[in-house]
C-alpha cells in the first residue's frame, strides 16, 4: 500500500507541474488542475499517516475528506468542456465536502492530541462519509455520462469516448472495491485490497484526463496550423485589443443588419457587407469567441426562433420558423437547435406553451 500511495503521489505532482508549466491556464485546465490538487492531497494526508505518524488506526477507520470533491470536480468540467449552464452555484456541489472537512480536521486534531478518537464519533463519522462517498460518485458519475453521451454528436464527437471511460472509472471501480470489502473476511484484505482498487482508478482518470487535455490541444494546434496555410490568418497577427475592436464593430452590423436573417450567407458575404476582412473574421471567430463560423452565425438564428415559438403560440410550423430565421433546412434548424438549448423544438415548445 505504501508503494502505491507514492507513485500516486508522484504520478499526481508531476501531472499537476506539467499543467500548471504549459502556460497560462484556461478555465476547463484550471478545473483538472483542482482534481489534481485534490488527489495531491488525498494521498499525501494517507501517505504521511502510513508512513511517518505510524497511525494504521487512522488510515483504516479515518475517511479522507478529499474523496467527496472528485465527483463534482469532474461535474464542473463537463459542464465547462460542452459550455453548458447550471442552475446552481459552484460552491454548493462542495457543501458536503466542506462539512466534512470540518469534521475531519477535527477529528485528526483530536488524535494526535489525545492519542485516540472516540468510538462512537469515528463510527458515524466513517459510515456517514462512506456513504456520502458513495452517493456522490454514483450521482455525479452517472450524471456525466448522461451528458456526455446526449452532447456526444457536439465538436464532431471529439473526445466524448475518453471522457465517458472516465466517467466510468469514478464510480465503477469504487462500487467493486465496496462489494469486495463486503465479501472479504481477512482484517488486512478488508482494508488495503478495496483501497488499492480505489486509488488505482484515480490513477487511471488523472493519466486519462492529461491524455484528455494534450490531445484536445493537439487537435486546436493542427485546426490552426491548417488554417494558416490555407491562407485564414493570413498576415493577420491581431492583438487582443484588435481582435476586441473588431469584434465589437462586428457586432455593432450584426445587430443593425441582422445578416443572419439570410439563408445564403456565407463568411465572405459577411466580410463584405462588414467590411471587415475574411482572414480578421476568421481569427475573430476562433480566438475571441472560440466558435467556427456557423455557431456563431446559427446562435442569433437560434435565439431568434426561441422568440417566435414563444410569440407565435405554436401558430407557425417549425420548417416556416426555421427559414424565417435564416435556416435553409429543417434538419440544420434541429440540429443546431438542440446543440444550444439541449432540446428539440417541440421540447422547447411544450415547455414554453406550459409555462
Amino acid at each position: 500500500m505504501t508503494y502505491i500511495l507514492f507513485i500516486a503521489l508522484f504520478q499526481f505532482a508531476v501531472l499537476l507541474l506539467l499543467l500548471l508549466t504549459s502556460g497560462k491556464l484556461k478555465n476547463t485546465e484550471r478545473i483538472i488542475a483542482l482534481f489534481f490538487s485534490f488527489a495531491i492531497a488525498h494521498f499525501l494526508l494517507k501517505f504521511l499517516i502510513l508512513t511517518v505518524f505510524h497511525r494504521v488506526d487512522l488510515f483504516r477507520n479515518l475517511t479522507t475528506c478529499f474523496t467527496l470533491g472528485y465527483g463534482p470536480i469532474l461535474y464542473l468540467y463537463i459542464l465547462k468542456f460542452y459550455n453548458l449552464k447550471q442552475a446552481l452555484k459552484n460552491w454548493i456541489h462542495f457543501l458536503v465536502f466542506f462539512l466534512a472537512s470540518a469534521v475531519y480536521i477535527y477529528l485528526i486534531l483530536f488524535s494526535f492530541l489525545y492519542n485516540q478518537i472516540p468510538e462512537t464519533l469515528l463510527f458515524y463519522y466513517r459510515i456517514s462519509t462512506i456513504l456520502a462517498y458513495y452517493l456522490s460518485i454514483t450521482t455525479y458519475g452517472i450524471l456525466n455520462l448522461r451528458i456526455i453521451y446526449k452532447n456526444k454528436h457536439r465538436y464532431q464527437g471529439f473526445e466524448w469516448k475518453r471522457l465517458f471511460i472516465i466517467n466510468l472509472l469514478l464510480f465503477i471501480p469504487p462500487i467493486i472495491s465496496f462489494a469486495l470489502g463486503a465479501l472479504l473476511s481477512s482484517d488486512a484484505n478488508e482494508h488495503f485490497i478495496p483501497r488499492s482498487i480505489i486509488y488505482i482508478s484515480l490513477i487511471s482518470i488523472s493519466v486519462l484526463l492529461m491524455q484528455h487535455l494534450y490531445i484536445l490541444n493537439k487537435k486546436k494546434e493542427v485546426l490552426r496550423k491548417k488554417e494558416i496555410t490555407s491562407g485564414k490568418y493570413y498576415k493577420s497577427a491581431l492583438s487582443n485589443e484588435q481582435l476586441k475592436r473588431i469584434a465589437e464593430q462586428l457586432e455593432t452590423y450584426i445587430k443593425n443588419s441582422k445578416p443572419w436573417l439570410n439563408e445564403d450567407l456565407s463568411l465572405e458575404v459577411l466580410s463584405k457587407k462588414a467590411g471587415i476582412p475574411k482572414h480578421h473574421l476568421t481569427q475573430v471567430f476562433n480566438s475571441y469567441y472560440h466558435k467556427n463560423f456557423y455557431q456563431y452565425i446559427n446562435k442569433f438564428r437560434v435565439e431568434k426562433a426561441k422568440e417566435i415559438i414563444m410569440e407565435t403560440n405554436s401558430k407557425k410550423s417549425f420548417i416556416d420558423i426555421a427559414h424565417e430565421c435564416g435556416f435553409n433546412s429543417k434538419s440544420s434548424f434541429n440540429r443546431y437547435f438542440k446543440s444550444f438549448t439541449q432540446q428539440t423544438p417541440s421540447e422547447f415548445k411544450k415547455k414554453a406553451l406550459a409555462s
